[in-house]
Order: structure tokens, then sequence, then C-alpha cells
């Protein structure tokens, strides 16, 4: 009988120790909830500044060509190149107002642009290649004539916060230069009809 009576105490105790704990567990996460609601999470935050097409964003054959940015050494590096636009990016607080200098990421850089070559004959070797101060350029997409992938020639692509950051010149503003490349053969051309940008902010 003694034995028995030990052992339901012991229980006791155990159940005891159990039910401490997980109100321990429970007022634990109750505070870390309690911190999350006090604390001010700044949404997403888009801008479209502007940008604009260079005079003459047009490439062929008989471009003169004076000296080619740096590039990364891949197919079409070599190619006649114009640089067709850029945008020089300001500080977060000048595009919105929500947005501040020392909090506010910078996420991603969406370009849109509508882009097209000759029009007849061969396709998929003219492209665009963006270039962050003053690195290597890097392809963005080629142009090609596929309805189905491309519809009314229209391409995308994204410049992300850490390429960005990565090419970062503290000593002046970060500036990215949008290029259109085309190959030197006869009767190749390739020429840019529009450019906007998104830049997402967190």
């Amino acid at each position: 009988m003694k034995k028995k009576k030990q052992k339901q105490k012991e229980k006791q105790k155990k159940s005891k120790k159990k039910e401490g704990k997980e109100e321990e567990n429970e007022e634990a996460l109750m505070g870390i909830a309690d911190m999350f609601n006090e604390t001010d999470i700044e949404e997403n935050t888009k801008v479209n500044p502007e940008i604009e097409l260079l005079e003459e964003p047009i490439v062929n054959s008989s471009t003169s060509q004076r000296e080619l940015p740096k590039c990364v050494n891949d197919y079409g590096h070599d190619f006649k190149a114009k640089k067709i636009s850029k945008i020089v990016l300001k500080k977060p607080s000048e595009y919105n107002e929500k947005l501040n200098d020392e909090t506010s990421i910078l996420t991603n850089i969406t370009f849109q642009m509508v882009v097209k070559d000759q029009g007849w004959g061969g396709t998929g070797h003219a492209h665009v290649r963006y270039q962050i101060n003053n690195s290597k350029c890097v392809k963005a997409f080629t142009v090609s004539r596929d309805e189905k992938e491309n519809p009314k020639n229209k391409y995308r692509f994204v410049i992300n916060g850490y390429e960005l950051n990565k090419n970062l010149d503290n000593k002046k503003e970060t500036e990215i230069s949008i290029w259109l490349y085309c190959p030197p053969w006869t009767g190749w051309e390739a020429e840019a009809r529009s450019i906007t940008c998104e830049i997402n902010y967190n």
C-alpha cells in the first residue's frame, strides 16, 4: 500500500511539473507574438521612376563602333553595341516619402522593354545587356521573333538587390546602363522601342 501511495505522489509531482513547463512555454510564445504585434513591419513599396531611351536606339551593321564596354566573355560580347538608356538611382526617400534612407532595402528592379530585330531572315542573336556602374555588362535577354514567348516583342528582366549592392560605389550614385547588341552581319538590325522600370523596396 505504501509503495502505491508513493507512486501516486510521484505521478502527481510529474504532472504538476509538466503543467508548469507548458504554462511557461505558452507565456514565452505570447511574449514573442506581442513583440511582433508591437513592431511596425514596413510593407513592400513600389516606385516607377522615369527612364527614357536615348537618341536613335538602333544598332545595325553600319553603326560606327567606338570602344566596347567591359563585358562578360560570352556569345555576342563582341557584337556592335550602343548604350540606349540609363538610370541613376536616387535615395529611397526621394522616390517616396514613406521610404527611409537608413532602413528601406532595395530588393530588385524590374525592367520591361519592347525590342525588335530586322524582322526577316535569322533571329535570336541580337540582345540587350545591363551594366551597373563600371562593372561588366551582363546579358539580360536575347531578341527572338517568337510570338508565344515574346508577344509583341515585349521582354522583361530583373536585377536583384544583392547584385546592385555588390557593385555599389559609395563615392557616387549607382548608375545602371542598358546596352543594345547586334551582330555585324549585313542586313541585321536591332531597335529598342520602349523601356520602363519598377523599383521594389522592403
